[in-house]
């Protein structure tokens, strides 16, 4: 849902826990998904920064491109190739 998310411009507020950061990067805001309060705190602070908001965008755009199916294929490739 992040990829998703962030390809449709929507500035993403994600778990800081298993791969999601890994593939956010710091293209979106990440939280403790434990933590309430942080949810909460984080939540209204790119519900009313502008400026959050935007530069989540813009990272998102430019994380987004390194997810193409070339790309995602040539890693896995890469992967596979290191079993052998």
């Amino acid at each position: 849902m992040n990829l998703e998310a962030t390809a449709s411009k929507c500035p993403v507020l994600s778990s800081n826990q298993s791969c999601l950061p890994e593939v956010l990067d710091d293209a979106g805001v990440l939280v403790n998904p434990y933590n309430i309060t942080e949810v909460v705190e984080k939540m209204f602070a790119l519900l009313s920064n502008k400026n959050l908001r935007d530069k989540c965008i813009e990272k998102g755009l430019s994380r987004i491109q390194e997810f193409t199916w070339d790309n995602v294929a040539r890693r896995l490739l890469q992967v596979y190739n290191k079993m052998k």
